[in-house]
């Protein structure tokens, strides 16, 4: 654990040092400025039973969105709280969506220990893996009932390295695992993890199958498609780019819109550079546009609105599969939208589900991309034959919040008849 401990005393250095020019190292160190005195401050206001919920980020958060709804209906009493470690998560927080939010600290002995005695949780929630070893030993030592949920384990994630040891054990001190797919614990299991382990699904699958029963309606985009066929790319890194960009023309019916996964003006007119010779359109041009179905590309330079637009297309790329790893490919599939994306999809276990049942493809090239594209866009049979894939896969995955909401209910019963359990050193 020491030389844990020093990495992560190294990690704050290089944050501070990057936040000179970072934009977002900024945010991270400004969001921990006086942290201890704004946790006394919201638990003095907020007492009582608590919650708090980890996520990493905007993505871990759409995963527990469905569990705080089950938690303020079954347990009105307790207040949520949830925390982030990067700003991402916590700029696209919604006052309201539980009692508070804030950002986890430095993951030290002493901001952890200070971070547990002041807000005093009865129940601390990771969501997915982003686990801070020494939080989870100052959690145990003072008896708080510690769980994950919509957790994913592969063999080949660190903390399961022979030279790990130590890590593991720490990990292995959580009281219940709530995980995505049974694989996950097949995987704990082996590394010889006793605490009970239950596939109780991926809490994304609510939230976006919520939002597509009621998509927003946008006049804009039903201008825009004209009744073409339209297909979206979501959130695409450069390499995405590369891959799609050549093959626009190849498709003289049909139209794209394009989300890129920033929306800074660089980022943009970068973008839309690259794009010029389709003559593209932008949202933030939207005031002064003539005619939208003249166009052939359309720029969604903001952000809040992609997963609406999935309602309307004929087929998805999402980005990220030659990069970081995929986007959500929850979000169309839950539209009952054909989705593609790039090879980086291991972290991902609903990409291989929907390839196996038909709702999704893997694709390597350009060439790849162009000849499923154009199988499934000239072929209506198919296409419906995938759309249904989706949307069968979306309504057997839904119910994973009341599901983890229900075993943690069990957790905390437990643990207040008694000491939360396995405590390490």
């Amino acid at each position: 654990m020491g030389l844990y401990t020093l990495g992560i005393r190294m990690y704050g250095w290089a944050i501070g040092l990057a936040s000179i020019r970072s934009p977002k190292a900024r945010a991270w160190r400004r969001g921990r400025e006086k942290e201890e005195a704004r946790w006394k401050e919201w638990r003095s206001a907020h007492p009582g039973s608590l919650l708090i919920l980890h996520a990493a980020s905007l993505g871990e958060y759409e995963q527990c969105k469905s569990l705080v709804a089950y938690w303020r209906t079954q347990h009105p009493e307790w207040k949520i709280l949830i925390s982030f470690f990067s700003p991402s998560g916590m700029q696209q927080y919604r006052s309201g969506e539980a009692d508070g939010c804030i950002y986890l600290p430095l993951d030290t002995p002493q901001k952890t220990a200070a971070f547990v005695d002041i807000l005093q949780p009865d129940l601390f929630v990771f969501v997915r893996y982003d686990f801070w070893l020494q939080l989870i030993r100052q959690l145990k030592r003072r008896d708080v009932a510690v769980a994950v949920v919509s957790g994913f384990f592969r063999e080949e994630m660190w903390w399961f390295r022979p030279w790990a040891s130590s890590a593991l054990k720490v990990l292995s001190s959580i009281d219940l695992f709530l995980t995505h797919d049974e694989r996950s614990c097949e995987v704990l299991r082996q590394h010889h993890v006793v605490a009970p382990c239950i596939c109780t699904g991926d809490g994304r699958v609510d939230r976006v199958a919520q939002l597509a029963e009621a998509p927003e309606q946008f006049p804009w985009l039903e201008q825009f498609k004209a009744g073409r066929q339209l297909v979206v790319i979501g959130s695409p890194w450069i390499p995405d780019e590369d891959l799609f960009i050549p093959l626009i023309r190849d498709f003289p019916d049909t139209c794209f819109l394009i989300a890129p996964h920033e929306v800074g003006a660089s980022h943009v007119d970068r973008l839309m550079q690259r794009l010029e010779a389709h003559d593209p359109w932008r949202f933030s041009q939207l005031e002064k546009a003539a005619d939208l179905s003249s166009r052939k590309v359309f720029v969604l330079d903001t952000i809040g609105v992609l997963a609406s637009c999935y309602a309307l297309a004929d087929l998805a790329f999402v980005g990220g599969g030659f990069t970081t790893g995929i986007h959500s490919i929850q979000e169309p599939a839950a539209h009952g939208c054909p989705v593609f994306f790039g090879p980086r999809h291991q972290r991902f276990p609903e990409a291989r589900m929907l390839i196996e049942r038909g709702g999704a493809w893997e694709v390597r090239s350009t060439s790849d991309l162009r000849r499923q594209m154009d199988q499934l866009l000239s072929d209506k049979t198919l296409r419906g034959k995938a759309s249904a894939a989706c949307k069968a896969f979306i309504n057997e995955h839904k119910g994973a919040g009341k599901r983890s909401g229900q075993e943690l209910s069990k957790l905390i019963l437990r643990s207040r008849r008694g000491p939360a359990g396995r405590h390490i050193p």
